[in-house]
């Protein structure tokens, strides 16, 4: 293998491309902003405009569950019961799992049986986190 003299630039390449060498400088940093959007008005319009897009809340997606309801004793209160369905992790086989969760009825409006969707909200009480969205079936009586 024949190998070529190096000039005396080719040193500071190497360094260049090498890991460990420090960055370079961006020079679209060091670039003045556009003669537009350099005028005061506007860039105390544009810095506005940014301000209320990262002060304005991006709302929740709400979260709804799917159950039965399996009490209504508590006043303004009902219990639903919630199934999903899970993977045993070892053997593959399909698990029912339920959860009960209190839910708000501002209007006492739901008997035992009836199937209801309900959404979850701020804390109403130690164990109430959730409100009736709607009631999706009546029992049959």
């Amino acid at each position: 293998m024949v190998e070529k003299p190096q000039s005396p630039s080719a040193p500071a390449d190497a360094a260049a491309d090498s890991p460990l060498a420090p960055p370079e400088p961006a020079e679209a940093a060091e670039q003045p902003a556009s003669p537009a959007a350099s005028s005061g008005a506007e860039a105390v319009a544009a810095a506005s405009e940014t301000e209320q897009a990262a002060s304005v809340a991006v709302p929740r997606p709400v979260r709804e569950l799917t159950g039965v309801v399996t009490s209504n004793k508590p006043d303004k209160t009902i219990i639903v019961r919630v199934d999903r369905r899970i993977k045993h992790p070892i053997y593959g086989k399909f698990i029912r799992r339920s959860s009960k969760l209190a839910a708000h009825d501002a209007d006492n409006s739901c008997q035992m049986g009836d199937t209801v969707t309900i959404v979850q909200t701020r804390p109403i009480s130690k164990t109430k986190f959730w409100a009736l969205g709607r009631i999706v079936e009546r029992a049959t009586a």
